[in-house]
């Protein structure tokens, strides 16, 4: 879990035209701390980028009934804006690597709008991706979720050849954040 008191407090007009000023983008993922605890803001930003035709996925370790049953106004908004909800808390104990976008097998996938509901037949079949992205300055940066042996040897292979490019002369990764 993500600590409650770090991040950065955005004004959600000001993110909304960053979002929209964005190009090649098909929409928002809400995901990282729990979407639902900070409902109010990130409804008026969906609200705002569903608008503008773009879509909202959002992730949340609360499960559906939970979500749907509540009684709070907020929650409800957010549920309103999104396109597909991805449901439930991670379980290390149930790995799922056979559906995209999800860590374990009790999450599930809900279609609030019919935007992705195409993909309701087809989530077997949608292969589970890792994007792993280096920057300029040596840092890297992994999304997604793999088999945890897979992420091992990659650690390792990236280690290695940022080692060898270190002895050439080349830049390191050095002082990037660990992958773990």
């Amino acid at each position: 879990m993500w600590p409650i008191d770090t991040g950065r407090t955005v004004d959600v007009e000001q993110l909304a035209s960053r979002v929209l000023q964005t190009s090649g983008i098909e929409g928002v993922t809400f995901l990282g701390g729990e979407p639902f605890e900070q409902a109010e803001g990130l409804a008026e930003l969906g609200a705002r980028v569903r608008a503008a035709g773009l879509s909202v996925l959002t992730f949340s370790g609360y499960e559906y009934d939970l979500l749907v049953n509540s009684s709070r106004d907020d929650w409800n908004q957010l549920l309103a804006v999104t396109d597909l909800l991805i449901d439930g808390p991670y379980d290390r104990s149930q790995p799922d690597h056979a559906r995209p976008w999800v860590g374990s097998r009790n999450q599930g996938f809900r279609f609030l709008s019919p935007r992705y509901l195409h993909l309701a037949s087809q989530l077997g079949s949608i292969p589970d991706r890792l994007e792993v992205r280096i920057t300029s300055d040596g840092k890297v940066f992994i999304n997604g979720m793999c088999p945890h042996d897979f992420l091992s040897t990659m650690r390792q292979e990236v280690g290695r050849k940022a080692a060898a490019r270190s002895s050439r002369g080349a830049a390191s990764l050095a002082g990037s954040p660990p992958l773990r």
